[in-house]
């Protein structure tokens, strides 16, 4: 993992399409660095090990 491509924040329409690829999909993609095919009620990234915004704000 590359430290530039971490993101800082995530935006309003980013977690609302990862609330619909975790719906239809079942697989999410972490929103900051990338890592790909985990789980959507995940605690933390494997990679970056940021915390799971979907979770942190109760929508999962």
């Amino acid at each position: 993992m590359n430290k530039n491509f971490v993101k800082r924040e995530i935006t309003q329409k980013g977690l609302l399409d990862m609330l619909k690829t975790a719906v239809m999909d079942g697989v999410l993609h972490c929103p900051y660095c990338g890592y790909g095919d985990i789980e959507p009620d995940y605690d933390e990234c494997y990679e970056c090990h940021r915390k799971n915004p979907l979770k942190e704000r109760g929508l999962i």
